[in-house]
């Protein structure tokens, strides 16, 4: 393994902050979500709220896809990351990078609280806090279709 694809792993083994996105975010299970997705609490950092906000879907599909979250909140479970296997995104890099990039992520991600918390001013920039349901089935299926992960029903 070369040093560069060292540093594409944390501590668990899933690929995070990859090139194509150097988001500073965390994400946390927020409860239930009514559409059987996921509702989590996303925090990201931005130069000004409007920077940071532009960042929400893209943090929260990153956070799904490659780093799961705890389930600490009530109807919460905790998730492992969607793409489990961490070479996945090494060998499917350029796939990332594009939908990272070009694709519209607001068809898996929607914002249901604009800001949950009020604006954080930071040194240099600030932090927000909003609300985001993923639709993770349908994350799923177009990974699916794009063979980029195996079906679920494809080990039997």
């Amino acid at each position: 393994m070369t040093l560069a694809t060292l540093l594409l792993y944390n501590v668990a083994g899933h690929a995070q902050n990859m090139a194509f996105i150097s988001d500073k975010y965390t994400i946390e299970c927020a409860g239930a979500d009514r559409n059987d997705g996921y509702l989590l609490r996303v925090t990201v950092e931005g130069k000004n709220v409007a920077e940071a906000q532009k960042k929400v879907a893209r943090s929260a599909v990153h956070g799904v896809l490659f780093n799961g979250f705890t389930g600490t909140a009530a109807g919460c479970i905790t998730q492992q990351a969607m793409v489990a296997d961490s070479t996945v995104a090494v060998r499917n890099k350029d796939y990332f990078e594009k939908m990272f990039t070009t694709w519209n992520l607001s068809r898996y991600a929607t914002v249901v609280v604009a800001q949950a918390a009020p604006p954080v001013r930071l040194k240099k920039g600030y932090r927000i806090t909003t609300l985001v349901s993923v639709d993770k089935d349908q994350l799923r299926r177009q990974l699916e279709q794009d063979g980029i992960i195996k079906g679920l029903s494809s080990n039997f």
